[in-house]
């Protein structure tokens, strides 16, 4: 029997179709992580990581949530590392590879126009395109939001990481904001 307000539906008024909530509604988040020097260099590194495990957790044991998991700097364009799951060891794998060392000095890092510091974790560049970061992601879960267009309710979040404000000036906070 279907009710709404304790009263009974007429068949002929309703359709009675019972979606199992996987089907009927899909949430996407994006884990955007600061890797900018300020970051690295600091030694904040550690307690992120270990807050976005923290998160990536959570989030997981709930269920019924799918995540990517992005780093950003200062180039121009969030660095994926774990696409759109609800995978929690595919996730906390993604995670893990920022402590992998690339090497230790600067002089070690590949020959990449966009190496700008070492710091152990990653070349990077030094600087934080915050703004930029914050547009990608939005497009990004834009995107994983219009691949499950067959589900009733979609919805999104962005949560990020960071230390600081934006240091590139490729997009203005205003614009960022918006």
């Amino acid at each position: 029997t279907l009710e709404e307000d304790n009263r009974p539906l007429s068949a002929f008024e309703s359709h009675r179709v019972l979606t199992p909530r996987a089907e009927a509604s899909q949430v996407n988040s994006l884990l955007l992580l600061d890797l900018s020097g300020s970051i690295l260099e600091s030694g904040a590194f550690d307690a992120m990581a270990n807050a976005a495990g923290a998160y990536i957790d959570a989030v997981t044991a709930e269920g019924g949530q799918r995540m990517a998991l992005a780093t950003f700097d200062g180039r121009a364009d969030p660095q994926v590392l774990t696409p759109f799951t609800a995978d929690r060891v595919a996730l906390q794998a993604g995670l893990a590879s920022l402590r992998q060392r690339q090497c230790t000095t600067n002089r070690d890092c590949p020959r990449d126009v966009n190496a700008g510091t070492c710091a152990g974790w990653r070349c990077v560049d030094e600087s934080t395109d915050l703004n930029g970061a914050v547009l990608s992601g939005l497009s990004m879960l834009d995107e994983a939001n219009a691949r499950a267009s067959g589900v009733p309710y979609r919805d999104s979040a962005l949560v990020l990481f960071t230390d600081g404000a934006d240091q590139a000036g490729r997009v203005s906070s205003g614009k960022a904001l918006q």
